[in-house]
């Protein structure tokens, strides 16, 4: 599934960030619980991937709802924002080389914004997958 593939360079490049940041522990939690919700939302999705919600469970619908829009947020955001900019990633760069962190960016970045749009797209379908249609 291609999930897992994308997971793999979201997981790569929060364990890349997690290496490089050995002084700051605000982003260290903040690249430990990026694995650990990736990891969770991929289990979530392939465990009610197959299930139609109905219009009695709304708060479940709602959720998914909100789940998918935080990941459209955060692929605008990767996709926009952090693409251009270098001094985002100063320590990252300070730690591994300028090449070498070009390089494991260049390699994970595609695959951290293609899981979030993604996994937008499927939470959507998971949440508004109707009944009559047979989706």
């Amino acid at each position: 599934n291609i999930l897992f593939v994308t997971l793999f360079g979201m997981i790569m490049i929060s364990i890349a960030e997690l290496i490089s940041s050995s002084s700051d522990d605000t982003s260290k939690a903040e690249d430990i619980l990026s694995c650990i919700d990736c990891l969770l939302q991929v289990g979530f999705i392939c465990s009610i991937s197959d299930r139609i919600i109905g219009s009695a469970h709304l708060t479940l619908r709602n959720l998914l709802t909100f789940s998918a829009m935080v990941n459209a947020s955060y692929w605008v955001s990767d996709i926009f924002l952090v693409q251009n900019s270098l001094n985002l990633f100063q320590a990252e760069i300070d730690f591994y080389g300028f090449y070498g962190w070009t390089i494991i960016f260049r390699v994970c970045h595609p695959l951290m914004c293609f899981f979030r749009f993604h996994s937008c797209l499927l939470l959507f379908q998971m949440a508004w997958k109707s009944e009559e249609s047979g989706l």
